[in-house]
């Protein structure tokens, strides 16, 4: 299957958009509160684990339990309009049929424009943004950080997902084994692992 068969047509830009919008304040950044206040449990993994054909198999995974029609993705940063429209006259925005494999996700990932190898997803996306067709679920990733957070609705899925869910990390987890990485000597700031903590505890357990 052909990857460009999943790129949504301009004119459903709009109403994708309108979709991500819903989940996310596009504008804002880690570790402020990015997902919509109707998102309550949050979970942590690697940004690089995401652009993998691997991750296909967990998102797939709480699509089917969500019973979401297609997975959104697309690059936030760089502005899909200003930016990847305006060279390459389409956008870098995805609908993925719940039913696609892993191979038909990591050929998504590596779809380039013509003659430009490196503005496929894979290498030239700061910002990245997974959403469920139903809302329940949405994924929000910052290459910078080396980070992806999931966010669920329903209190009651996360048992639904186990284990996909099991190999996620809560945000104290995460600031102990994801973060330092991305910060000089390895310390995460304090007032960045405070606002983190304040925005992105979750009581509920996996």
């Amino acid at each position: 299957m052909k990857p460009n068969t999943f790129a949504i047509r301009e004119k459903e830009f709009e109403e994708s958009f309108r979709l991500v919008t819903a989940a996310f304040n596009p504008n804002k950044r880690l570790p402020e509160q990015i997902f919509d206040h109707l998102f309550t449990n949050f979970f942590f993994e690697e940004f690089d684990w995401a652009m993998s054909a691997d991750f296909w198999k967990t998102i797939q995974h709480l699509a089917i339990v969500s019973q979401d029609s297609f997975i959104l993705t697309g690059v936030l940063e760089p502005n899909p309009i200003e930016y990847f429209y305006q060279e390459f006259g389409y956008y870098n925005w995805f609908k993925l049929p719940v039913n696609i494999s892993c191979d038909d996700y990591w050929d998504v990932l590596q779809l380039e424009p013509e003659d430009s190898p490196a503005d496929a997803i894979l290498y030239n996306s700061d910002i990245v943004v997974w959403v469920s067709a139903t809302m329940k679920w949405a994924v929000w990733g910052e290459r910078n950080l080396g980070v992806c957070v999931l966010a669920l609705k329903d209190n009651s899925t996360i048992k639904k997902e186990h284990p996909p869910i099991g190999k996620w990390k809560s945000v104290n987890e995460a600031l102990i084994n994801l973060f330092p990485i991305s910060f000089y000597g390895k310390q995460v700031p304090i007032d960045f692992s405070e606002l983190l903590r304040r925005n992105y505890f979750s009581n509920l357990k996996k």
